[in-house]
């Protein structure tokens, strides 16, 4: 039951989020604006993904996992409510892009008109398969420094950066190209990362640091990567006159 109940979750959750996201390539045509709504997007995720991580222990105490997980899951669809409502696509379809239909196949042969939106896509499978932070972050604070309540600390230490980023990377996106500043931060966190490996974990505080630090290029990834793929939708209207 629990793993098919976490499948179907996960295939309902996709069919939320890339609306959701795409939301902000047809909210505005101004390439500035559409970077700040990106930004924006990943930045109150993250702040509402810090909420769940502070509660949860407090309330599955009180009421066990199994209400605690329906009393989040009743949270979050009232949280997205209003979207449904107050969403606007404001983006002017012409009446060709409003009566056109695609089929699978026209999607993957606009896939290899658009290697710039394919390479983006790759790179998600490749982070993807090597994004151990999140589910690991539990066995670290109960293993590594025997203590599960320290797993607080660990997605703080990990979420404020994002926070941080999200915030400042509209500003730097105006004068540095994006590419840049994605492949800048990922340097940056690959280097923190070895250095965290050879000091190891005996010095929380250290630890802590230096978490904080690598997810400071991690977070560059989780915006900058959003922004690109909105970007190649630009080159693939040029490529195939399709958006």
């Amino acid at each position: 039951w629990f793993v098919l109940s976490y499948i179907v979750f996960d295939a309902l959750y996709t069919f939320l989020d890339a609306p959701a996201f795409a939301m902000a390539t047809v909210m505005t045509d101004n390439i500035q604006e559409r970077t700040s709504f990106i930004s924006g997007n990943k930045l109150f995720a993250m702040l509402g993904g810090i909420v769940p991580v502070v509660l949860v222990g407090t309330v599955t105490d009180a009421v066990g996992w199994s209400l605690g997980a329906v009393i989040f899951c009743g949270l979050g669809c009232l949280l997205m409510i209003p979207y449904l409502f107050f969403g606007k696509e404001r983006r002017v379809q012409t009446e060709e892009e409003k009566e056109e239909k695609f089929t699978f196949r026209q999607m993957f042969h606009y896939l290899r008109s658009n290697k710039y939106l394919l390479i983006c896509l790759l790179a998600f499978v490749v982070f993807g398969m090597t994004a151990f932070e999140s589910s690991m972050s539990m066995y670290v604070a109960s293993v590594c420094f025997g203590d599960t309540g320290k797993q607080l600390y660990l997605a703080a230490a990990a979420a404020l950066p994002v926070i941080f980023v999200s915030s400042a990377l509209p500003g730097f996106a105006r004068k540095i190209d994006k590419f840049y500043l994605l492949i800048g931060g990922l340097v940056f966190s690959s280097v923190v990362s070895v250095i965290a490996l050879i000091v190891g974990y005996e010095n929380f505080l250290v630890s802590i640091i230096l978490i904080a630090l690598k997810c400071v290029g991690l977070a560059s990834w989780q915006v900058l990567i959003y922004m690109l793929v909105a970007d190649t939708t630009e080159y693939g209207i040029y490529k195939s006159g399709t958006r």
